[in-house]
């Protein structure tokens, strides 16, 4: 990879706006036959990696529940130093999501309740007016009414210019009467700016038997001006501005696989609001991805950005 080029911010500042799922991801050990208990939820992880990565001006808006779990999730942000007053306190349990430790891409079973109920807020839409980027994944998009927010959030962000970044991880155990269809999933990929698919999430959307080439052909046909495919061990395979890019992992000690696509959207982001080389943007993600890799869970406790790069010489 040569190009120095970089992923240019529109707005002043240096934040970003998650949106979407804050829940507790229990991840059992079939060896040990323990389970630990974490944090989760894909736009959670990532605003408390990039705290950790060094990121200030993170702002998230999610729902939980009056229970103990929820309690734990906002002693987490508070750990963390990010603001709980955007986090709504529902009548409706905190979301579970149970997982088996593994280090192939995990297989989830959903317990929802809280975490879609976000509705558009006065300080959400200032949030998201002042931030260089806004972020959130396919789960608000599958029942209301966190599927009206995010489609409002979306013009919102296009008129304020601020770069969407959208994480398409569609499940079918997910979908309602009242989830966004494929074709729907389709148009948002039109209108955001970055996105980070998995071969899994592209035979979810586009179907089966393609090559890895012709899904990233397809997103940006779409229109997506950012595709980064991730593709495990093979490293990852990247489009922008009519040029592909492949780039191999940093992963050597693999424990498990639960939450390194979000440090990788952590890495990434990390380096777009340190208007980085789109090189070391792509960097960026990977050597985050492999350092979670080799820890149990989302909660890696991912250490400085400076560190980081540090350790796998990045920006040399």
């Amino acid at each position: 990879m040569t190009t120095k080029r970089s992923f240019k911010l529109c707005n002043d500042g240096k934040g970003i706006t998650l949106i979407g799922e804050v829940l507790i991801d229990k991840i059992h050990d079939g060896l040990t036959k323990s389970v630990k208990v974490l944090c989760g939820g894909s736009p959670a992880n990532i605003a408390i990696n990039l705290v950790n990565l060094g990121i200030s001006n993170v702002k998230f808006h999610g729902a939980i529940g009056n229970d103990d779990y929820g309690k734990l999730i906002l002693n987490k942000f508070n750990e963390n130093s990010i603001l709980t007053n955007s986090i709504n306190i529902t009548k409706y349990p905190t979301s579970v999501v149970e997982i088996n430790k593994t280090t192939n891409t995990p297989i989830p079973n959903f317990i929802r309740g809280a975490d879609y109920h976000i509705t558009l807020t006065e300080e959400m839409v200032f949030d998201i007016k002042r931030s260089n980027i806004v972020h959130f994944s396919y789960w608000p998009l599958s029942n209301e009414p966190a599927k009206s927010m995010i489609l409002e959030v979306i013009e919102i962000a296009k008129a304020s210019r601020t770069i969407i970044g959208f994480d398409p991880n569609y499940h079918s155990e997910l979908t309602t009467e009242q989830s966004i269809t494929i074709e729907e999933i389709k148009e948002v990929i039109s209108k955001v700016d970055i996105i980070k698919p998995s071969i899994d999430d592209s035979q979810r959307i586009f179907g089966k038997g393609y090559a890895i080439e012709e899904y990233l052909d397809m997103y940006v046909k779409l229109g997506a001006k950012l595709v980064v495919m991730t593709l495990g061990e093979q490293g990852l395979i990247a489009s922008y501005q009519g040029k592909t890019y492949k780039l191999g992992t940093y992963a050597k000690d693999i424990v498990d696989a639960t939450g390194a696509g979000d440090a990788f959207w952590s890495g990434m982001y990390a380096a777009i609001l340190n208007n980085e080389s789109l090189e070391d943007i792509l960097k960026s993600g990977n050597i985050c991805s492999a350092y979670n890799l080799s820890y149990i869970g989302g909660d890696s406790n991912l250490p400085s950005y400076i560190t980081l790069k540090e350790k796998y010489k990045i920006g040399e």
